[in-house]
């Protein structure tokens, strides 16, 4: 993909006298293929709301394809801290039509199902923290596509004075351009300039309005509202939502802070992951170089971490911990959940704190990093970012996540706490270093909150803020940005914990709006999709919502009359593969093997017959074919195949169908040659001597940063017996793409050959949350789970679980997937057998008795990939010259092809 074009949303401007760290600037981008010219923004309209210290920003902007094919475009985007997507519009047969909120997995597997049609519905999803993401097609040749966006941010506050800042960095110039600015029942005179030339402000009712249009317009630079000389305490109030919402912003009271002090060392847990970019890198260290010219004599023990933590290392002048950090190699995933940063963590018994510098993106694994009474204050000079995570990390140890290195050397008096009267519900609580701020819901007529103000435990002041429902005024259409900046900063804490918490998500997002981590704004176009997805039109689209409203209960009653069997339907599906198994096939003449395969047959009479009891399942995904031959059976070789597509192949050699216990039991095993790609970049590791194949692929790094330049990398660190690195290379195929399912699966099959099996269930986990529609996401991890119940068995539980995921998949009808119940049964019924011989037996009462034979099988092949709308053919060509596939799925020596799937 190559970027052609870029647009900077509303970021909050740093006025913070001293700042350590540039302010981030937010941008979105359209991201499209490879064009002979770039995609242009033929218009842009952008409207401006601001209620007190939040404004509402509505951007629609126009995009033209100049060239002469369908463009696909993709919009990514990170928002200010804080804020969330609360409006999202498509343009259809020339109308803007407004999404409406479904829950996140639903909405994608809508998209997904459409997009095979060739129909392109519109979606924006928040992919991790402020990164939020959609889709632009068909971008018409010499034609337009037009997107509307919508959110609610926080102005940034320094004392007394307020911004608003809109970056407009814009290398040519807009066909059309408009703006409007709209600031309502402020008791100051905003000012506004930058942008597209001169525009001013004037009062009109309740408010300051400035409207101005251009042609031909590229900004003479950022367009900037600032709000002076605010008093102490500024009180907003907004109907919405059927409650009354009200936000407060006050100033920290001079007073008695905390006394500033010199540790004698601290703790700093630097994240050196691969997604970390050379400007957040220099942002952070110019943060710790404030930080230690304020603590000279401060020794520093640092822990750097990737995928896994480094030892720490002790540092006793700031000059050479710096050269440290900028030479630590940026590689590897993040294992942020990982990290112990409590006292008993600390490198050493002095560390008075931990500093923790990082994006917040835990890319292998997502709960928090572990933390107690030391204080832990978290910095982050990335434009993307998890700033919900590291601000809730910081706040439960008594810290913050701060942007200037005084806010740790000099700490302030603060907001200890709010206590709110009878009337008053959920409250949300900003800390700030200047000014806080505390908004909620109003439930009574009046209520009042009591702000303590103080250092440590000890309160120098307090303030009563009077809140009366009276005082609230509707300041625009829909809802306003004071009530939807508390549904927002509301969304941020239950994001914490998006699965804990995803039904409470789901009603937020549906009443205010939103896009959170379990909702996302979805636009279909015809009244049939309504239909069939059961999602209701929006508001805005009165008659299709009429028509919907009609329709959707007659369309019940016809689904519950003809749903049909299913249970019946698998029953004769395995029956059919029942009577395949108990076939006996025969060898036909002139087969050039029979003389061994009759040699082997004398040798194996006589022994037990136990069928692909031992060996571990095979950790795939994604099945399109699957081959295999009655007989015998035995174990599996795992081969290292190229991505995107992974084969697994199980066998053994033959044993007697009747035969008694005595004796061992002999496996044949398959040998595959490993895989050797021709690359040039693998040419100069192969060449380093001395230990430097590591120093020469991170020099080769910065020109490649394809999944399969890590993969192959990895590969030949695995083979040179550095399985560390091999391992650190491996997991950057979780920092490519946030979140990605295609790479995280490629990453838990490749660790999973590599006998990381904790970490490929992980991943897996994470892809089944991610994922949770597709049969895949359940079988790859069922299978994980049961090589890990077999190899480790104190995770006896694993194989029970195994057996209820593999079941999930065999109990529905998978449209895209025909009998994929079939490949699910055979390995169900693998699994409890191998139980069996571990003497561990595991509840099988969800597997209908007419499902439960083992059918153990010579030789069974998997072809499994997970790169979408692709096809991928498994071909088999057999000793006796037959070619067994997909339309030759039955073979005269006992192959079978399972149905194809694309």
């Amino acid at each position: 993909m190559t970027l052609h074009h870029a647009l900077l949303f509303a970021g909050p401007l740093l006025l913070a006298a001293g700042a350590v760290l540039a302010q981030v600037r937010p941008r979105l981008i359209l991201r499209v293929p490879a064009t002979e010219q770039p995609i242009e923004v033929a218009s842009l309209d952008t409207r401006v709301l601001i209620h007190g210290l939040f404004a509402q920003t509505e951007q629609t902007i126009v995009f033209r394809n100049p060239n002469g094919r369908v463009l696909d475009g993709e919009l990514e985007f990170p928002l200010p801290d804080g804020a969330t997507v609360n409006g999202y519009a498509l343009d259809l047969d020339g109308q803007l039509v407004d999404g409406v909120v479904v829950q996140k997995d639903e909405a994608r597997v809508i998209l997904e199902t459409e997009i095979r049609k060739g129909v392109d519905p519109g979606l924006v999803e928040q992919v991790r923290g402020n990164v939020y993401r959609t889709r632009v097609y068909p971008i018409p040749a010499k034609g337009t596509r037009t997107v509307r966006l919508r959110w609610v941010s926080a102005l940034t506050t320094n004392g007394a004075q307020a911004a608003y800042h809109l970056p407009l960095p814009y290398d040519r110039p807009i066909g059309q351009v408009s703006l409007q600015v709209e600031v309502v029942q402020q008791v100051v005179s905003p000012k506004i300039t930058g942008g597209f030339g001169n525009v001013s402000l004037s009062q009109w009712q309740d408010r300051w309005v400035a409207k101005a249009q251009w042609r031909e317009a590229a900004p003479a630079r950022d367009l900037l509202v600032e709000l002076p000389d605010l008093p102490a305490q500024l009180l907003s109030l907004e109907p919405g939502a059927g409650d009354v919402f009200f936000a407060v912003s006050e100033t920290i009271p001079v007073g008695a802070g905390v006394a500033p002090y010199v540790p004698k060392r601290i703790a700093l847990a630097w994240d050196a992951s691969g997604s970390r970019t050379e400007e957040a890198t220099e942002k952070e260290l110019k943060f710790i170089s404030a930080l230690l010219e304020a603590w000279p004599k401060t020794g520093v023990d640092l822990v750097v971490f990737r995928d896994k933590a480094e030892r720490p290392v002790a540092f006793e002048d700031a000059k050479s911990l710096l050269q440290a950090l900028r030479s630590a190699a940026v590689d590897g995933g993040t294992a942020l959940a990982q990290l112990n940063l409590t006292k008993a963590a600390l490198p050493n018994q002095d560390d008075a704190l931990w500093v923790l510098c990082s994006d917040g993106f835990g890319t292998l694994g997502e709960s928090l990093p572990q933390a107690d009474e030391v204080p832990v204050w978290t910095v982050t000079g990335s434009s993307q970012a998890d700033r919900a995570l590291l601000r809730s990390l910081s706040q439960r140890t008594g810290a913050q996540l701060v942007e200037n290195a005084s806010a740790i050397t000099q700490p302030a008096a603060g907001l200890l706490y709010v206590k709110a009267s009878p009337g008053v519900a959920d409250v949300q609580i900003v800390r700030g270093v200047d000014r806080s701020r505390i908004s909620g819901r109003l439930l009574a007529d009046e209520a009042e909150l009591t702000l303590a103000f103080g250092a440590g435990a000890e309160v120098t002041s307090r303030r009563v803020v009077k809140l009366r429902r009276s005082a609230a005024a509707k300041v625009g259409e829909g809802l306003g940005p004071v009530a939807t900046a508390w549904a927002q900063a509301k969304a941020e804490e239950l994001s914490l914990f998006p699965e804990k918490n995803a039904a409470a998500l789901l009603d937020l997002g549906r009443r205010f709006g939103l896009v959170t981590a379990n909702t996302s704004l979805l636009v279909l176009e015809t009244l049939q999709q309504h239909l069939q997805y059961r999602v209701e039109p929006a508001a805005s689209r009165t008659a299709m919502r009429r028509d919907y409203l009609a329709r959707i209960g007659e369309l019940k009653q016809q689904q519950d009359g003809t749903q049909k069997s299913h249970l019946e339907e698998v029953v004769a599906l395995w029956k059919a593969r029942v009577q395949w198994w108990k076939t006996d096939f025969k060898v036909p003449p002139g087969f050039r093997y029979e003389e061994e395969r009759q040699k082997l047959m004398r040798e194996e009479a006589g022994r037990v017959r136990r069928r692909d009891l031992t060996t571990p399942a095979p950790s795939t995904v994604v099945m399109h074919d699957e081959m295999a031959f009655a007989g015998s059976v035995g174990g599996m070789a795992a081969p290292a195949a190229p991505p995107p597509m992974a084969t697994r192949m199980m066998a053994a050699a033959p044993m007697a169908k009747k035969a008694d216990s005595a004796g061992p039991s002999t496996e044949a095993s398959i040998a595959i040659k490993p895989w050797d790609p021709q690359v040039p970049y693998l040419i100069p590791l192969r060449k380093a001597a001395n230990g430097m194949a590591y120093a020469a692929y991170l020099a080769e790094r910065t020109q490649h940063q394809s999944p399969a330049f890590f993969l192959d990398c990895a590969e030949f660190f695995l083979r040179d017996s550095q399985k560390a690195l091999g391992l650190r290379i491996l997991s950057n195929l979780a920092e490519l793409r946030l979140d990605d399912p295609a790479l995280l699966r490629v990453l838990a099959w490749r660790l999973s050959q590599a006998g990381e099996l904790d970490l490929a269930a992980g991943i897996l986990e994470k892809v089944l949350r991610l994922r949770p529609e597709e049969p895949q996401s359940k079988r790859d991890l069922a299978l994980v789970l049961a090589d890990r119940a077999e190899t480790k068995h104190a995770h006896e539980s694993d194989a029970q679980r195994s057996v209820s995921l593999l079941m999930d998949v065999a109990d529905k009808s998978w449209d895209r997937f025909p009998e994929m119940e079939l490949i699910a049964l055979m390995e169900v019924n693998r699994i409890l057998a191998r139980a069996d011989r571990r003497d561990a037996p595991l509840d099988s009462s969800r597997l209908d008795p007419r499902l439960h034979q083992l059918l153990d099988v010579d030789l069974r092949v998997s072809l499994a990939w997970d790169a979408d709308l692709t096809d991928v053919d498994l071909h088999l060509f057999e000793p006796s010259g037959e070619h067994a596939f997909y339309g030759h799925n039955k073979t005269a020596i006992g192959g079978i092809v399972s149905r194809d799937m694309t």
